[in-house]
């Protein structure tokens, strides 16, 4: 079974708690999300995403500073506040909204928060972006999608050995689209091409 009855009423429960916090606009793409988002998430509920994309965005912004700001700073930073918020926030809408575009570039949360600080501190911004700010904009589309995937393609590679689910052993197969998928890429010795995550670039200034 990939998932327990207990995990399914949990993220029934989550669902409900969602349906208070955010618009109802923002659940009608995560069905299409599933088969678009980074293979290590695509058996999360959008909650368990979120609380690793909060997760990764914090360990990626402090250690980024680490090495490239100051040690006390990075230990002063606190990051994003991880959790569900108990009340409508704008704020965690925001970051709803940053995880939903992540999970089109069918790249790991890290890969997209290195890139986009790097990207940020050649551009000789004075302050690290937020989850949201990673993405590209109108004015620098172009650049951004073109280094993106070279950043992307140069590390993604190492992603794809390193994941080990057991979704994706053979005694769980389901024939599922993200089953069959991951099935495509071990078959392609282990290289996985970015071509879908370009076809969705076009989201990402929007």
């Amino acid at each position: 079974m990939i998932i327990s009855k207990l995990k399914m009423h949990a993220r029934i429960d989550d669902l409900v708690a969602l349906r208070r916090l955010l618009p109802s606009n923002d659940f009608g793409c995560e069905s299409a999300l599933m088969t678009t988002k980074w293979f290590g998430y695509r058996f999360m509920s959008p909650v368990e995403a979120m609380n690793e994309f909060v997760r990764i965005y914090n360990v990626r912004l402090h250690r980024f500073l680490r090495f490239n700001a100051d040690i006390e700073i990075a230990e002063r930073v606190q990051g994003v506040r991880p959790g569900i918020p108990s009340k409508r926030s704008s704020v965690f809408t925001q970051l709803w909204r940053a995880r939903q575009r992540a999970d089109t570039l069918a790249v790991p949360y890290d890969i997209l928060f290195d890139f986009g600080f790097e990207f940020a501190s050649r551009r000789k911004r004075r302050w690290t972006p937020l989850p949201h700010q990673v993405f590209a904009t109108e004015t620098n589309h172009e650049v951004w999608c073109d280094k993106f995937v070279e950043f992307a393609e140069a590390h993604l590679d190492l992603y794809v050995r390193r994941l080990e689910l057991p979704h994706y052993r053979m005694e769980h197969f389901r024939g599922l689209p993200a089953q069959e998928q991951f099935r495509e890429v071990m078959n392609s010795e282990l290289t996985f091409s970015l071509s879908t995550a370009v076809g969705f670039q076009a989201r990402v200034a929007e």
